[in-house]
């Protein structure tokens, strides 16, 4: 047995239901969704992992530090070229 052990007994898995999230608008959540790819079940559901910590917790901090990433990735709306140019219009 090596360091292999160690990894896997602190490694977590972070579920996160996207669809049953109702504190998210439709279009942040359809954002999310291409955002995340494969990491998305059938079901609507988040899965990531995070291993790279010798403390479970450390991994779990990782873990939701990166779904936050996302969320907030997928909430920002990046303003086209139509709406930078509507706004000289003005």
């Amino acid at each position: 047995m090596g360091q292999h052990v160690n990894k896997t007994s602190t490694a977590i898995e972070l579920r996160f239901d996207v669809c049953g999230s109702a504190s998210r608008s439709e279009d942040v959540r359809d954002r999310l969704e291409r955002l995340v790819g494969a990491r998305l079940t059938l079901d609507g559901v988040i899965i990531l992992f995070a291993q790279g910590f010798r403390s479970q917790e450390m991994n779990r901090q990782d873990a939701v530090e990166r779904l936050l990433a996302l969320i907030r990735q997928a909430a920002h709306r990046r303003q086209g070229a139509h709406g930078h140019q509507a706004h000289l219009r003005l």
